[in-house]
């Protein structure tokens, strides 16, 4: 077989499994040297990192026909793991002792924790880059259903290092375009994924952690957690997609008062405007997400990659709606899911999806 094809499985995943394959080079970080030594940078066997690829439209990770095409345009589907085997702790390098990402998996279920309590799991540039590794590692393994993303010691974010040094003023506008695209990346990825993704927030989720926490397909909190836009009071806007993640969830009118406030919002307030989906006691928060995320994972892969897709600007206005149901529908109702889906109705008992 060509290195151009792209070889589908007759598995749940199989459809995800290929687009994270170009996926897996469209949000790996650009190499700094001629050898890529100390970057982190993931590639191919023998080959040098590729440029950021545009990601597939709905259709083309919809029908698997299209789906090699695109794999044929960009490349064989790799199935090496970003991160190398012998690594139990996300994100964690050999000469560091505490891992930024701590992972841990209950049935299917993977649960990545920032691990930086000491400073409130703010979100530096490392916390950035491992958790990106991370989800990218769970996204393509077979074995994972669902991500569930919390915070260590009582706390999901701060957001942005603000006591990270600041860099010289020649070097100010590349540094935070560096970080500002390192926090898309995470976000793109966040919301494009072929799995769902769980917040499970406890403490404050705030600033840029407010942004990770609302690029998640549903938001669990503990009793307690606080929410806040706190973006205004270091003399900055909003970012990382929160201008428009935020409007999306709770209406234009009462984001913009919350960004311009800089307000702290708790559990029940939250819970009311449509800030957060769940809330569960403290003690049971991890428990109620994995629920939240394995109900998310039940539903036919297909489905929720095209609702998923469509819900992140796919449909804006009643016409574009009219239209996707026209593109897509037809295409879902010759897949292998939506048969399996009417045999399973018809026998009494629990589909069994492919991905296909």
């Amino acid at each position: 077989m060509s290195s151009g094809s792209c070889v589908f499985r007759k598995s749940r995943t199989s459809a995800r499994k290929a687009w994270c394959s170009g996926l897996k080079f469209k949000f790996m970080r650009r190499p700094r040297g001629p050898d890529c030594v100390g970057t982190g940078a993931i590639t191919a066997p023998g080959k040098r990192p590729k440029a950021l690829r545009a990601r597939p439209s709905a259709i083309q990770y919809i029908c698997a026909d299209w789906c090699r095409a695109w794999g044929s345009r960009h490349g064989h589907c790799h199935n090496e793991s970003p991160i190398e085997p012998g690594f139990e702790r996300a994100g964690a390098p050999p000469n560091m002792t505490a891992p930024q990402i701590t992972k841990s998996t209950d049935e299917h279920i993977t649960t990545l924790a920032l691990n930086a309590p000491e400073k409130l799991n703010a979100l530096s540039l490392e916390m950035r880059d491992a958790l990106i590794e991370a989800l990218q590692t769970s996204f393509m393994d077979d074995a994972c259903e669902a991500v569930v993303i919390t915070g260590a010691g009582g706390v999901f974010s701060s957001g942005g290092d603000i006591r990270a040094p600041r860099p010289e003023a020649q070097a100010v506008a590349r540094t935070v375009r560096l970080k500002i695209g390192r926090l898309q990346e995470l976000v793109r990825l966040v919301c494009h994924s072929p799995k769902p993704v769980v917040a499970a927030v406890d403490g404050k989720a705030y600033g840029a952690g407010l942004s990770l926490v609302l690029a998640c397909d549903a938001v669990v909190a503990a009793e307690g957690a606080q929410f806040c836009a706190a973006f205004g009071k270091v003399g900055f806007i909003p970012d990382a997609g929160l201008l428009y993640t935020l409007p999306r969830r709770i209406g234009g009118a009462r984001a913009q008062h919350l960004m311009l406030s800089a307000r702290a919002v708790d559990t029940p307030e939250a819970l009311s405007m449509g800030l957060v989906d769940v809330v569960a006691p403290r003690a049971a928060l991890l428990a109620t997400a994995t629920t939240e995320a394995r109900r998310l994972a039940h539903i036919a892969p297909l489905a929720f990659s095209a609702i998923k897709s469509l819900g992140t600007g796919g449909c804006n206005t009643l016409e574009e709606a009219f239209a996707a149901e026209q593109r897509l529908q037809p295409l879902l109702a010759l897949s292998h899911d939506y048969g399996e889906a009417r045999a399973a109705f018809a026998e009494r008992r629990k589909p069994s999806y492919r991905g296909h």
